[in-house]
């Protein structure tokens, strides 16, 4: 074992003879891991590889952005802004770029530009969607917010599910505004009244009771 600190030194296999600096290692293997060019791989028999942060470290691809959240995992290695990152507590940004997971276990699956901001909040994929209810869900499309809590939207574009509980199954510029009010689809209709519904269609209003 090695108790004190120093410099390595090489042997040069042209001249023979040693310096310090750099030493370049073609190929490196520890234990059941090799380190070889760009490739890390386990090379005993159908071997894991276990990447574990220190106590609440984040997992994280690169070094850009803002600090990560305590236990955060964050695969996205483009953004435009420091703030872009999965800076809630137990956050996950999967992959894509410019896009935020800013609260505790918010989620953000892929896509551009999409913000899971509040807590438990999912985006699963798409460009500029928004989920700022707790516990609500956009699965994909652009420009879908899901604003209260329970609220979600399938996809679709420019929907909002802004009540509680509320659902909006696709299309464009619908609204469900009212406690568990639903538009399934079409364009530009709006449940307004708690459990109103409203299937497809365009331009339709539904107030319910």
């Amino acid at each position: 074992p090695v108790s004190t600190t120093g410099t390595l030194v090489a042997r040069d296999t042209g001249t023979g003879g040693f310096s310090a600096g750099d030493v370049v290692l073609t190929k490196l293997n520890v234990d059941n891991i090799q380190i070889d060019g760009n490739t890390i791989s386990a090379t005993n028999t159908n071997g894991n590889i276990i990447i574990t942060p220190n106590a609440s470290g984040a997992l994280q691809a690169d070094a850009g952005g803002d600090t990560r959240g305590t236990n955060a995992v964050d695969w996205q290695m483009v953004r435009a802004t420091g703030t872009q990152v999965a800076s809630g507590a137990c956050s996950v940004i999967a992959g894509g770029s410019d896009n935020t997971a800013s609260e505790g276990y918010s989620t953000v699956g892929g896509g551009f530009l999409n913000c899971a901001s509040q807590w438990y909040s999912t985006v699963g994929g798409g460009y500029g969607n928004i989920t700022s209810g707790a516990s609500s869900i956009v699965g994909g499309g652009s420009h879908n917010c899901a604003t209260n809590i329970y609220s979600s939207i399938n996809g679709g574009e420019k929907n909002t599910a802004s009540g509680f509980g509320s659902f909006v199954g696709g299309g464009r510029c619908n609204t469900a505004s009212a406690c568990l009010s639903t538009v399934s689809g079409g364009y530009a209709n709006c449940a307004t009244g708690p459990r109103s519904t409203i299937a497809g269609g365009c331009n339709n209003k539904a107030h319910g009771s």
